[in-house]
């Protein structure tokens, strides 16, 4: 009998390992990629920094620069909306588009590659229930602030028309977090992501020029709420596109 006791009890620690590898290899690979992510910037980082020590530039040549403009915030939005426990047959979440005033600072390390770090205002956005949610109207409202770190690549061979491309890490936070009528408690979570940005500066003088640009970013989150006594979890994927407007100062 004790035998028995032991092999069943051996069956279930089997048993549970199998269900728990599942989570752990999805864990694993997002540990993965975002080492990965990480690591080629900081390859991308130490190749621009030893071409920045052989090149031999002038001193006049800008290093820094400067840009401030307008945007626009267009989201792309998947969702899965779960109800203690239970998915909501149809239920869906959207966000609103937004408008805001954003910033880049950079510092060329080569005539050609910059690093360049993004932010701006933060603007305010609600999540709304669509599809079979549609009658809750807005389920949360909040700020959020991205922080872009990227590496472009210039194109300086075009005249006044310079030209860049890149990729960067994204990291979006949420704060002033406001509860719908139908949900309490509402939290959002923090996520790193994948940027990609395309733009151009057209010169207008020695030290200004016009800047337009488009940053696609990959975003989701996680929303965890209550409805009554009932949890509630909202997986959202936004994937905004940045659409930029503005001017550029180097010095």
């Amino acid at each position: 009998m004790r035998k028995i006791n032991r092999n069943i009890f051996a069956q279930d620690q089997v048993d549970q390992k199998i269900q728990a590898a599942p989570n752990w290899r999805s864990r694993a690979r997002g540990r993965y990629f975002a080492v990965a992510m990480l690591t080629g910037l900081i390859g991308l980082f130490s190749v621009a920094t030893a071409s920045a020590q052989m090149s031999d530039t002038s001193a006049s040549t800008p290093r820094f620069y400067i840009n401030l403009g307008a945007a626009g915030i267009l989201f792309h939005t998947d969702s899965r909306v779960l109800v203690g426990g239970g998915e909501i047959p149809g239920g869906r979440a959207s966000v609103n588009n937004n408008a805001t005033l954003t910033f880049d600072l950079g510092y060329f390390v080569t005539p050609n590659i910059s690093l360049d770090v993004m932010g701006g205002f933060p603007p305010h956005a609600a999540i709304y229930g669509s599809g079979s949610l549609r009658a809750l109207g807005p389920i949360v409202s909040a700020n959020y602030a991205p922080a872009i770190f990227s590496v472009l690549y210039h194109f300086n061979d075009m005249g006044a028309f310079h030209p860049y491309i890149g990729p960067g890490l994204n990291y979006t936070f949420f704060m002033n977090t406001q509860d719908s009528g139908a949900l309490s408690n509402v939290h959002l979570a923090a996520h790193a992501g994948v940027a990609l940005t395309a733009g151009f500066d057209y010169d207008v003088s020695p030290d200004w020029a016009v800047n337009f640009a488009v940053t696609q970013l990959w975003l989701s989150t996680t929303a965890k709420a209550a409805l009554g006594t009932a949890p509630v979890l909202l997986k959202l994927t936004a994937n905004p596109t940045v659409i930029r407007a503005g001017l550029t100062y180097r010095w």
